[in-house]
This record gives C-alpha cells, structure tokens and sequence, in this order.
C-alpha cells in the first residue's frame, strides 16, 4: 500500500513506478492511497504527482514502498489537554485489513486498554481520557488485521499538573541539570523560588504552560516554587536540588 498527503487544488494523481532505468508512468487515481499486488508489481520505488487544471505538477522524490513501515497507517497520533481531561487524536491513512483499534494507556511497565474500536469505518478518532495523573501520561494505539498481526504507534506524551500545583520535572535535579516547571493552564505571572528559610532566591516572569530553568544557581536543597498571577490561584510545588 502507498500513502501520500492529499494536494488541495489537485483532481488526480499519476503515480509512476521505477523501471530498468527510469520512471515510468504506472496510474491515474483519484485517491491518495493506493494497494499494488505483489505479483504485477515487481518494483520497490515510486513517485506521484499531482495534476492541477489539466496540467501535472512536480513529482515526488522516488520512494522505496519497503521502509514505509507503519507510517502508511498512522498519519498523526498525539496527546493534549482541556481541562482536566487528556484528549488523544488520531488520524490514520487507511483502514486496509484493519479489523480493531485498540488505545492503550501505559503507565511504568504496564499497559492498559482505555478503550477498543471493533470493525472501524472512519480514518479520525478523538479519545478520552479523565483519569490523568500528575505527572506523564503516555498512550499509544494499536492496529490489529484481520491475519492476526499488530501495528502500535509511537507513544504521545501528555503532562499533568493537579489542580493549585506545579508539577516540576527532573525533581530532584542536579545542579548542572535544568528542570521544566508546568502548570495546568495557560497562567501567566511570577514564579518565585524561595529556600527554607523563606528567602526569594529567583524571581522569574512566565506566560503559562511550561518553561524551562537552570538549577546552576541553586544551591543544593529543598526549595519552594510559587507561582501567582493577577486575581488567579497561587500554585506550588518543591523542588529538590542536589
């Protein structure tokens, strides 16, 4: 199977295939994907351009149908947020020989099923997921054929702070290392890091989200971040320097 992005202004496509020496002309469709039977197609590279107006545009680079692996199926797979709730999208290039789609959450070294697609029919799905937990959340969906055999994705990645707090990561950090503080919204203001004695040894403006600091300037200890915005909640978390 051969799977490219679809052109906006385009009506076809001419797929060409590699022959002795040159490419050669293989197909007019009207799709972008195509199955090709091993048995009438002996080559391993293709190219396709798109006709716009009558008229054929630039052909793609010749590529070798075998290193395509899973990305003929997975056109996007990622993680994000509203609220408290994890949302994951997917949008696949084909359902050839799909029979099941299963969503996993993994969670250290095991995997569990958030939920599971018999017989899909549509290319796009969108997840949920209302169980986050601070800190990473990975997922990954799996594609099972008809024959038996499975194709996973890669992971998507989603962090999660609770709410009034900040989820802080490497915590501990080494002194030489930067850390990543998140917050759950998009909330802008001072992120104060204070030590144990309750002294403010950094003062730094953030627009929300996430942002990344060095603990060069941070002795080894345990200190306390606080962010405050206008009339929004203050957020804390701890930080461990070492």
């Amino acid at each position: 199977m051969l799977l490219w992005p679809r052109v906006p202004a385009a009506s076809k496509y001419n797929l060409y295939k590699l022959g002795t020496k040159y490419m050669e002309a293989l197909q007019t469709i009207t799709d972008t994907s195509i199955v090709l039977q091993k048995n009438s197609n002996n080559s391993l590279h293709y190219a396709v351009a798109p006709v716009i107006g009558g008229r054929e545009g630039v052909k793609s680079f010749g590529t070798n149908y075998t290193t395509q692996g899973v990305l003929c199926y997975f056109k996007s797979w990622y993680a994000d947020k509203i609220n408290n709730t994890g949302r994951l999208n997917l949008e696949l290039g084909s359902l050839y020989n799909i029979n099941k789609i299963i969503v996993q959450r993994i969670t250290g070294k095991d995997t569990f099923t958030l939920q599971t697609i018999n017989s899909p029919v549509s290319l796009s799905y969108i997840f949920t997921d209302p169980g986050l937990i601070t800190g990473l959340n990975q997922y990954r969906v799996c594609l099972k054929t008809v024959n038996g055999a499975e194709i996973c994705s890669e992971i998507a990645s989603l962090y999660f702070a609770e709410e009034n707090r900040l989820f802080i990561y490497p915590n501990p950090v080494r002194q030489t290392e930067s850390f990543t503080v998140i917050t759950n919204e998009q909330q802008s203001g001072e992120l104060q890091i204070i030590d144990v004695n309750g002294r403010i040894v950094q003062r730094i403006l953030i627009g929300g989200g996430a942002i990344q600091l060095f603990a060069l300037r941070l002795p080894g200890g345990l200190y306390l971040l606080r962010l405050a915005g206008n009339n929004q909640k203050i957020k804390t978390g701890r930080l461990v320097v070492y």
